[in-house]
């Protein structure tokens, strides 16, 4: 084992010699009541709904690579753990490592040649370093969760828009009757954003590549008036059948809303997303989204002569 005297005394003889090549690698369901005769407010029950989304919550996950807990992060910024021509980054000194090829002549017995390259300059900042050990986080393979949560971060999970019915846009609800609701369909299936999925990705990264899949798979209706309604499906759109809705409904408001006013009716989606990477598989917790919708419910009328 060398003095680390005599390293640096070596080191100055074979920097000068070093040259540093660098080779890309690969690696990667009816009943209930129907509107009442006279009651002119039942116009409100039409086909329309769908509120546009807005909001939500933003995904977690974590975990880790390139030999350490948790992403890669230089200068407060995230990145790659490790890069084709750059090796593999040390999280001790924010700087990549990659063996020289070819070892340069006259490299001690024991030691090995590395080319470290720190900074953004990157490839710039290259040079020669001598090493007994191979430095933190070399060749470690990237953690599939983090691959994982970078293939969720690129897709757009939209919040849900609300279907309801009666329309809010066209008159108020009554007291008592069944509420439908649903999530519209996605216009395009094939699209890169959804409000119920299914949508996958992927992410490569040293030889390791995590396939991803994200559907919704809860809807929680909070109606505003203390209660709440859980569906696992997007409901079914409203049709002039009256009755309950056969997927997903609520039996009616017991209580008008406040004169000049509204009940907020806020849904959030909770998304199950699942990955696999070879031999391994996993999921990513807590991925909600959330919007919500104003319904106004009016006292029923009995109209006697």
């Amino acid at each position: 084992m060398l003095t680390a005297a005599r390293r640096v005394a070596q080191f100055g003889v074979l920097a000068a010699g070093l040259a540093m090549v660098l080779n890309g690698t690969a690696f990667a369901a009816d009943g209930g009541a129907e509107c009442p005769p006279n009651q002119t407010t039942c116009d409100g029950w039409g086909e329309g709904g769908g509120q546009p989304g807005g909001g939500g919550t933003p995904p977690g996950g974590g975990g880790g690579n390139g030999g350490g807990a948790g992403p890669c992060i230089r200068d407060g910024e995230e990145v790659p753990c490790f890069d084709d021509l750059l090796g593999w980054f040390n999280r001790s000194d924010g700087c990549y490592y990659r063996v020289t090829e070819p070892q340069p002549a006259g490299v001690p017995e024991g030691m090995t040649s590395y080319t470290r390259s720190c900074g953004a300059g990157g490839l710039a900042g290259g040079e020669p370093v001598l090493l007994d050990n191979p430095p933190p986080g070399f060749g470690a393979p990237p953690d599939p969760a983090v691959l994982a949560q970078r293939a969720l971060d690129s897709l757009n999970l939209l919040p849900p828009e609300i279907g309801i019915a009666p329309n809010p846009a066209v008159g108020p609800g009554l007291v008592g009757l069944p509420i439908w609701l649903w999530v519209p369909a996605d216009p395009d299936p094939g699209d890169d954003e959804s409000t119920w999925g299914p949508m996958t990705a992927s992410e490569s990264e040293g030889g390791v590549t995590v396939n991803l899949r994200a559907a919704v798979g809860k809807i929680v209706f909070d109606m505003g008036d203390g209660e709440t309604l859980t569906c696992t499906n997007p409901g079914t759109p409203y049709a002039r059948q009256g009755g309950k809705s056969p997927t997903c409904g609520y039996d009616g408001y017991r209580a008008a809303s406040p004169r000049g006013g509204a009940y907020t009716v806020e849904a959030t989606t909770t998304w199950t997303v699942t990955w696999v990477a070879g031999g391994q598989n996993g999921t990513i917790e807590g991925v909600t989204r959330d919007n919500e919708a104003q319904i106004q419910i009016d006292e029923l009328q009995v109209v006697t002569k």
